[in-house]
């Protein structure tokens, strides 16, 4: 089990882990599906990032210098605007960082804003024209 959990890089992956679980355990503690979500962000963000922050009132995303090269500002302002006032977006020696706030959202929050931003995250890249 820890293997599968270890490996998770799939929406698919996540969902059939947390059913299994359930199938053998029942209901398991939200500690126990925080651990799994970090997992699950971990693997899927881990192409994207240099590093990840933490703090008590901030977690911060800091992205590739290459990646942060490839990606369309606009479009990633436009997404995390949609998402809310929890997330800011800060150019720092060349890279992206992107900060949520913990103090505005909740533990378990965070977490789905940071999925829906890293899944499919390569549609941030720029369109490259052909001349």
């Amino acid at each position: 089990m820890y293997q599968k959990i270890k490996n998770i890089k799939t929406q698919t992956e996540y969902d059939d882990i947390i059913d299994e679980l359930i199938d053998r355990f029942g209901d398991f503690p939200d500690d126990v599906k925080y651990l799994i979500d970090l997992t699950f962000l971990k693997n899927l963000t881990e192409p994207y990032l240099v590093k990840t922050k933490s703090t008590k009132n901030t977690i911060e995303f800091i992205l590739k210098e290459e990646i942060t090269q490839d990606i369309d500002g606009q479009k990633l302002f436009e997404a995390v605007h949609q998402i809310g006032s929890m997330i800011r977006l800060a150019y720092k020696e060349n890279k992206i960082n992107i900060i949520f706030d913990l103090p505005v959202v909740k533990r378990l929050q965070w977490f789905e804003y940071a999925l829906q931003l890293f899944t499919n995250f390569e549609r941030f890249k720029k369109d490259v024209k052909k001349v």
